[in-house]
């Protein structure tokens, strides 16, 4: 599975971002959003037909929105991520 996914990531960019807009980042921070594959994607990659991305807190200083040390923050985005995370995941059941 692993390794279908990571063939597959120009492509899921691709569809990430017409379904999503945007030029950086899809999700903001502890948020979720739900993208629906191709079926053609679906059937050649055992079925899969959502991919959810989740834009977890950083807390290392080379990469962006950095939250430099401030657990506590870090803990209510981890918080709000996984929340959005499985919100995303009950409404395609």
């Amino acid at each position: 599975m692993n390794k279908a996914a990571h063939r597959a990531i120009p492509m899921l960019e691709s569809l990430s971002r017409a379904q999503h807009g945007g030029g950086g980042c899809v999700a903001r921070v502890g948020a979720a959003v739900a993208v629906e594959l191709p079926l053609h994607a679906a059937e050649s990659e055992r079925a899969l037909r959502w991919l959810i991305h989740v834009r977890c807190p950083n807390m290392n200083p080379l990469r962006p929105d950095c939250l430099d040390g401030d657990y506590e923050r870090g803990c209510e985005l981890l918080a709000q991520s996984y929340t959005a995370l499985f919100a995303e995941f009950a409404k395609r059941l």
